[in-house]
């Protein structure tokens, strides 16, 4: 049962494309989406020069596990992570970062995998108290690559690829723990009533979730 409820915790917002609504995820969808057949086809042909297929991907949220009313924006963070990813664009040194962050890295790994076109990703946990700048200056001198330094704010998504990209993952990837979430107060900002699409996604999401729920304590009988 614990680690039932374990997976069904959400620690990242998954989109359907880069403007869709981007629902809190668990690692069970988040592993299985990456093992989708469709996924790996529609990178080959993104590496082999069909870039009008990228902007079809799906994408998750690195540094956020929930938006309100699902829209993917960092006024409407209500989980925001202390995570950063940092986003190498020279591409085939994934094996060589991964290498030198196995033989010391500044900060905790979650995460290291080749992005849709063979660059890197490192997703971090940010220490309290340090900014983006500062961490991305401190894997600039680990790695020996300099990371984009556009990619910090809360909000941003990257492309999910499949399974085969994972260089290294560590388990921590998938806890959200309350002591590493930063809270936000509300804006003064008026409150914007959500569409009838939001709400619609919104519950259908839900729906997905109870039904996952029930089959998974179905198998426990």
């Amino acid at each position: 049962m614990e680690m039932i409820l374990e997976q069904m915790k959400y620690f990242t917002c998954i989109g359907k494309g880069h403007g869709a609504p981007c629902l809190p995820a668990t690692r069970r969808e988040w592993e299985a989406l990456r093992r989708e057949p469709w996924l790996a086809q529609m990178c080959a042909r993104i590496e082999r020069g069909d870039e009008q297929l990228k902007h079809r991907l799906p994408v998750w949220t690195p540094s956020c596990a929930e938006f309100k009313n699902n829209h993917r924006a960092a006024a409407d963070a209500l989980k925001p992570l202390s995570r950063l990813m940092m986003d190498f664009d020279e591409k085939g040194h994934t094996d060589e970062i991964k290498a030198r962050l196995t033989a010391h890295s500044p900060l905790t790994v979650l995460l290291i995998e080749e992005s849709v076109r063979r660059g890197t990703h490192v997703l971090v946990e940010l220490p309290a108290g340090m900014s983006a700048d500062e961490a991305q200056a401190l894997m600039k001198e680990a790695t020996g690559f300099e990371p984009d330094k556009q990619v910090k704010g809360v909000d941003r998504c990257i492309y999910m690829v499949p399974e085969d990209h994972t260089k290294y993952v560590s388990d921590k990837l998938f806890e959200a723990s309350e002591g590493c979430e930063l809270k936000i107060e509300p804006t003064s900002d008026v409150t914007k009533e959500p569409s009838l699409f939001y709400v619609a996604f919104q519950i259908f999401g839900s729906f997905l979730f109870f039904i996952n729920v029930v089959n998974q304590l179905l198998t426990l009988l």
